[in-house]
């Protein structure tokens, strides 16, 4: 499977993909069991019984077999999941690694034919692209995004006040902070708020310097 968009949907939908699949679904509106433990502790190399030091097991993490062989692609050169949430992206990073999917960054995507999707890898700035086969029977696109408001079109055509936030305002690089953000200010001001205007915080000198190095650092990998 080849994945093209290493966003945070990318990255869910090939931990999905990593996982076997369930064979019998809970009926609609049933509350699923919960997953058995014995399989995550071993995954993590964690000691239920908190026996062996530091409560790791001794041969460390002992993740199970891929469901699928999977290849995560992203158009920016450096690290894949750069982006995502800071005290979770390097689970969902370490997770992915440990089921064996294969992350390929600064790819320029050239055709899909029944051999696979043909790129061109650029590792870093100033390199000469090699060009690459990823095998595939299937590929996900998993890149690009457009906010649904149809809702709010609705509600505006109806006369109702009407203000966006979070994915629906914007949806590129979806980001839960910058929805509860902007609406907890939206909320502070809801009664005077003025309709089509967006509450958010704004950028500062400080903010702008750190976003320049994050992504700097992005790129480096």
């Amino acid at each position: 499977v080849a994945i093209i968009g290493a966003g945070g949907i990318g990255f869910d939908v090939s931990e999905f993909l990593a996982h076997p699949h369930v064979e019998e679904e809970p009926p609609l509106g049933a509350v699923p069991p919960p997953p058995p433990l014995q399989p995550f502790l071993a995954e993590w190399g964690i000691d239920g019984a908190n026996e062996a030091r530091g409560g790791l097991q001794p041969g460390g993490p002992q993740p199970p077999a891929p469901a699928r062989e999977i290849t995560l692609l992203q158009r920016k050169r450096g690290k894949l999941g750069a982006t995502l949430g800071k005290t979770t992206g390097w689970i969902h990073r370490s997770g992915l690694k440990a089921r064996g999917v294969a992350m390929v960054g600064g790819a320029t995507y050239k055709r899909i034919d029944e051999a696979g999707v043909h790129i061109e890898v650029t590792a870093k700035k100033g390199q000469a692209p090699e060009a690459r086969v990823i095998p595939a029977d299937s590929v996900i696109i998993c890149a690009g995004q457009e906010p649904r408001r149809e809702l709010y079109e609705e509600l505006k055509a109806g006369g109702m006040p009407t203000h966006l936030i979070g994915g629906a305002e914007r949806a590129g690089e979806l980001d839960a902070k910058r929805a509860i953000d902007q609406g907890s200010r939206l909320a502070a001001v809801i009664e005077d708020a003025q309709v089509g205007k967006v509450y958010e915080a704004p950028l500062g000198l400080g903010a702008h310097v750190f976003k320049f190095f994050e992504e700097r650092q992005g790129e480096r990998g």
